[in-house]
């Protein structure tokens, strides 16, 4: 099954790319992990409300949010690792988010590493609710790329958001940056210098 069509089943740790489905129909039709974690959050779907991959109108700008919501004036994105690695991107991100919150938008980024869980939905949502944990936190997959495969802003931008996350995500991070290890990657390839003191604290 390709990549794409996995997206269509789940929200896993594909560090490659963004979700690619460009299909509105089918996440409002369809309970998937990604829209079971937004249904959570008690963002409302329908086709007046809900706009998945779709540009945003009067903003200027080409790009699709992931997911817009226009009741709720809330944009979600799931940022895979072209947001950590591409200066480019990151800069298109800082001007989409400056450009949507002037349009009165609330901006949320939930990064490839972050799995849907009770603690991501209060972390990102602040609701009170409880979704299982399906697919550990972290950089689950053996071939994932590892933060210090991230650019200058990508890694500052990592560390700013490990630092906010509750502690029970932060250990699972850490413990998938050390399972990579464990299976015969030189630690100085996975943990950056800038994190070792901090990751220490979750061992």
């Amino acid at each position: 099954m390709a990549k794409v069509e996995k997206w269509k089943n789940d929200y896993r740790n594909y560090d490659s790319r963004c979700p690619e489905v460009d299909d509105t129909k089918y996440l409002l039709e369809n309970n998937s992990i990604m829209t079971s974690f937004l249904r959570a959050a008690g963002f409302h779907f329908s086709e007046e409300n809900y706009f998945h991959n779709k540009t945003v109108p009067d903003s200027g700008i080409r790009n699709r949010p992931d997911h817009r919501f226009i009741k709720e004036k809330v944009i979600i994105e799931f940022d895979g690792l072209q947001h950590y690695q591409n200066i480019d991107v990151i800069k298109k991100d800082r001007k989409k988010d400056a450009v949507y919150g002037k349009m009165g938008y609330r901006i949320i980024r939930v990064p490839f590493f972050i799995q849907p869980s009770t603690e991501t939905l209060n972390h990102y949502f602040h609701i009170e609710g409880e979704l299982q944990l399906q697919y550990p936190h972290g950089f689950i997959i053996y071939d994932s790329t590892p933060p210090t495969y991230f650019c200058s802003l990508g890694l500052e931008r990592f560390i700013d958001e490990f630092n906010k996350l509750p502690d029970t995500v932060k250990n699972d991070i850490v413990k998938s940056l050390d399972k990579l290890i464990s299976l015969g990657e030189q630690k100085e390839y996975v943990i950056p210098k800038q994190c070792e003191r901090m990751f220490n604290r979750y061992r």
